[in-house]
């Protein structure tokens, strides 16, 4: 249920041409962020520097996490006369999700 609420996040963000993310994140789990979610713990040179003057919010003892995004592959394009309009394709969450073996 996690991929798929990050991957309708990260579809959103896709349609607002967000292009990077970075996200603080304990020390405990920042394996999870990289090797589920492909985030990184290099964050580019140009990021930085918007990034030392943002105001973003950081806990103790928290590492940075950046992950480059895509243009959505889910984006349809619409030709009306000349201009080009995009419509995104959102994941529905809406419905039940799988049922897991009790076996395990």
């Amino acid at each position: 249920m996690m991929r798929m609420l990050m991957a309708a996040v990260e579809s959103t963000l896709c349609h607002l041409e967000v292009e990077n993310v970075v996200i603080p994140s304990s020390e405990g789990v920042e394996k999870m962020w990289i090797n589920n979610f492909y985030y990184s713990q290099e964050i580019d040179r140009t990021l930085e520097k918007h990034i030392v003057l943002s105001n973003m919010l950081m806990f103790p003892y928290a590492i940075r996490l950046q992950k480059a995004l895509l243009p959505n592959v889910n984006t349809l394009h619409l030709q009306e006369s000349n201009n080009s309009k995009r419509v995104p394709v959102l994941l529905d969450l809406n419905y039940e999700p799988p049922q897991e073996d009790e076996d395990m």
